[in-house]
């Protein structure tokens, strides 16, 4: 009886180290599935998550950036006329501020002492923009007007002195003393450009401007007469010299054959001619009514003079010939009554009657 029971003792011990790998087994696979199981419901957790915050469009009444000390440096907010944004220093001083006006958007720039020093913004007519200076005092400005843009500049004590702006024709200038005396001004105009000067009590002094032909050049004294008229065209250059009361005293001119120079009176006639030729030159004198009365000119031998009349009647004349002098003396009826000259041998003397 006793192997049959060891027999059957041993085949339990069998059966039951079979069953405890089973339940192991079984365990395993159960912590394998447990871990996958959570394992994906982890992943589609986080999934779901990241859905969540994952957002194209941030909306905040105001947004405001920090440093690493924790103070502000860049807030984001809105106004009365649309967004704003501001800039700020270390020591929370607003700096720089970007937002919008009633005609688009508006810019302002500040020192650390809070003075404004910059500052551009949209207008009815464009844009206008502004520099001031660490005092506080606008030194510049520029802008866009109806014709185009206009720039202009300041003076320690806020007048303007200088201004450059466009017109119909192109660009202009003008530059004002501190006394806001306008003393220069610069512009383009139909024909070309033009130049002003004044002095300091507003009196115009000096005028430059371009012609179809050439330039012209004009100086004025205080009672806002032209002194001297400078002219130059296709022809050459001119030169005129005005009285105290406008009235034309001398004039230089080029000519065909060289130059030519008058001379005025007070009362505007011509007195004095001189012209310049091929062939020498020449002086004319005239009478009051602009008659020749004298002439002096340079012929083949040498130099000639002729005295007339008021009417027009030669009464003596002195020439030059191949053999010498010759004079002559005429009166007032137009006969000649003396007349002298030099030849190879000596000199004649001949007198006329009537």
């Amino acid at each position: 009886m006793q192997p049959v029971a060891l027999d059957v003792e041993r085949r339990l011990k069998r059966l039951e180290a079979r069953v405890n790998s089973q339940q192991r087994t079984i365990t395993r696979y159960r912590l394998i599935g447990g871990a996958i199981a959570g394992t994906a419901g982890l992943i589609c957790m986080l999934a779901l998550t990241s859905e969540a915050f994952v957002e194209d469009v941030l909306r905040t009444h105001r947004l405001e950036v920090l440093d690493e000390k924790g103070q502000l440096v860049v807030a984001v907010g809105s106004g009365e006329t649309g967004g704003q944004l501001n800039i700020y220093s270390e020591e929370m001083e607003n700096v720089a501020r970007l937002w919008a006006n009633g005609h688009g958007g508006d810019l302002a720039i500040w020192n650390r002492q809070g003075g404004n020093i910059f500052g551009a913004y949209a207008t009815e007519q464009g844009g206008d923009a502004g520099l001031w200076n660490s005092d506080g005092q606008r030194s510049l400005r520029f802008r866009a007007g109806d014709d185009g843009g206009q720039l202009d500049l300041y003076d320690r004590d806020q007048n303007a002195v200088a201004r450059l702006w466009a017109n119909e024709h192109g660009g202009d200038l003008a530059m004002w003393n501190r006394d806001e005396t306008n003393v220069f001004g610069a512009y383009a105009t139909e024909v070309g450009g033009e130049a002003t000067i004044w002095n300091h009590k507003g009196q115009r002094m000096f005028r430059a401007q371009s012609q179809d032909d050439g330039g012209r050049v004009l100086v004025y004294h205080d009672k806002n007469q032209r002194s001297v008229q400078i002219t130059g065209g296709a022809d050459g250059g001119e030169l005129s010299v005005y009285g105290n009361r406008g009235q034309r005293a001398f004039t230089a001119r080029s000519t065909v054959g060289g130059g030519q120079a008058d001379l005025w009176n007070v009362d505007g006639d011509r007195s004095v001619t001189a012209r310049g030729r091929r062939d020498g030159g020449f002086v004319d004198v005239h009478g009051r009514e602009g008659e020749s009365v004298a002439r002096l000119w340079a012929s083949e031998h040498g130099g000639d003079l002729t005295l007339r009349n008021h009417g027009g009647s030669n009464i003596f004349a002195a020439y030059s010939t191949s053999r010498g002098g010759e004079s002559a003396i005429w009166n007032a009826d137009g006969q000649r009554v003396l007349r002298q000259h030099s030849d190879d041998y000596g000199g004649a003397l001949t007198i006329y009657d009537r």
